[in-house]
């Protein structure tokens, strides 16, 4: 073997894992892989005999590193953005948009059996040769030489390759990986804390999406029932569908026209000539602000009397701030002589327009 560093085939600083290639679903917001580039055993290589890396003192060239397919420069797939070296090295990143890392992709989540590699710096790294039948150990695994074991190892890149000289890579989804880590579980209950702490990464995806989900949700219900805010919030905090929400806003519509028939049934007769209205006694009894809103006042008058009661929904759907077709059925029942006088005229001009027989 050389003595000299500077006389060693650049292909010896090139090293196959024998670990795992996780890679994401294919939702496009989900764009990542994961590369176990060494698993902290001793290994054979081609050049070195027995190898292994000083996980203690591994450390990435730069806080980013390419990731290349097979080596190659002119074939750039990714970027290595977060390393570990907790018992195993591990390289997360992300794939460009590049049409050979799209591709790579896309046959690795169709089940391609991509094996991966990394790089590291010939002129950096320190070889610490272990001579015949001498003893030491990496990792905490037992080295027997000869041998080199690499210390400070400063890793340049790492790559997808097609076939490493070891045959335990594989390839797996992050779906069939967290399977794989869920039946290792099974008989070991989490608490939010600990999964978290354990899984970060799925954690923070998980809430990120449950938090969308949740905001999409209440954006219906205030389509729905932004008239209502004290409603909204009520049937949304229960956890209610927006189905059970709108058959729930049914039936307090409901009982609140029943209640304002009944206090119309109560309501003393008007007067003749009279041409302000009093405190709507069933306006007044479901007011959200009894002491602050105005009385109800028809805005036509003595009018057309179809003026009239629009004039007084117009004017109810105002004051307490709902639509006018909720102000519509609850004046229907309050205003009962108004309302039928407005369905009266309306027969009648049908029937002289022809329209109606």
């Amino acid at each position: 073997m050389p003595e000299k560093q500077n006389e060693i085939p650049s292909e010896a600083f090139k090293f196959e894992s024998v670990g795992e290639i996780a890679f994401a679903a294919d939702d496009t917001e989900k764009n990542n892989f994961r590369l176990t580039l060494y698993n902290g055993e001793i290994h054979e290589h081609w050049y070195w005999g027995k190898m292994g890396f000083d996980l203690e003192t591994m450390k990435l060239a730069k806080a980013k590193i390419p990731v290349l397919d097979h080596h190659d420069r002119q074939q750039r797939v990714g970027v290595g953005e977060k390393a570990t070296f907790d018992k195993k090295f591990i390289l997360e990143g992300r794939f460009l948009k590049n049409p050979i890392a799209q591709a790579i992709r896309a046959d690795a989540i169709d089940g391609f059996p991509f094996e991966c590699s990394l790089f590291f710096d010939s002129k950096k790294t320190e070889i610490d040769q272990i001579g015949q039948g001498q003893k030491t150990e990496v990792n905490g695994h037992k080295f027997t030489g000869p041998g080199a074991i690499m210390r400070n190892a400063v890793i340049m890149e790492g790559s997808f390759v097609t076939f490493g000289e070891l045959d335990k890579t594989k390839a797996v989804t992050f779906e069939q990986l967290q399977e794989q880590e869920n039946q290792n579980m099974s008989d070991k209950e989490m608490t939010k804390t600990e999964f978290a702490a354990a899984h970060p990464t799925i954690y923070q995806e998980a809430v990120s999406e449950g938090e969308a989900n949740a905001r999409a949700e209440f954006g219906k219900f205030c389509g729905q029932f932004g008239d209502d805010p004290a409603f909204l919030v009520e049937q949304f905090k229960a956890g209610a569908s927006l189905t059970d929400a709108t058959v729930a806003e049914n039936q307090k519509l409901k009982a609140e026209m029943a209640a304002a028939a009944e206090l119309a049934a109560k309501k003393p007769p008007e007067k003749k000539g009279e041409t302000e209205e009093k405190v709507d006694p069933a306006a007044q009894e479901f007011s959200d602000n009894q002491d602050k809103k105005p009385p109800v006042k028809s805005e036509a008058g003595d009018g057309d009397p179809s003026e009239k009661f629009m004039g007084i929904a117009r004017e109810y759907a105002k004051t307490h701030e709902c639509k006018l077709s909720k102000a519509v059925s609850f004046c229907s029942v309050s205003h009962p002589t108004e309302h039928q006088a407005m369905l009266d005229a309306n027969t009648i001009t049908k029937t002289r327009s022809g329209r109606h027989r």
